[in-house]
């Protein structure tokens, strides 16, 4: 099977939560996969995305995830959240 990626509305729930969510933030850079399941990706999706995104990994700022989610738009959305997540350095 191909890479699987987020529908429109879980990469807006994820972004939103990594944007205002210090608890998900940190669940998220610590466990990825459990974290995505915890938002309500079945588990079929998450097997298939790429492995490099679900990885732990230093997270962008919050202010980052805030001014990207407010910046998208659905084209940027559904091109964008293959699961290549912001991270810095």
């Amino acid at each position: 099977m191909a890479d699987s990626k987020l529908t429109d509305q879980q990469a807006r729930t994820l972004l939103g939560k990594l944007a205002k969510d210090n608890a998900f933030r940190s669940a998220f850079a610590a466990k990825p996969a459990a974290a995505l399941r915890d938002l309500g990706v079945d588990a079929e999706t998450i097997v298939h995305l790429p492995a490099a995104c679900i990885c732990p990994r230093t997270l962008a700022s919050a202010d980052d995830y805030a001014k990207l989610l407010d910046n998208l738009s659905d084209v940027d959305v559904a091109s964008a959240m293959a699961m290549r997540v912001p991270q810095v350095g």
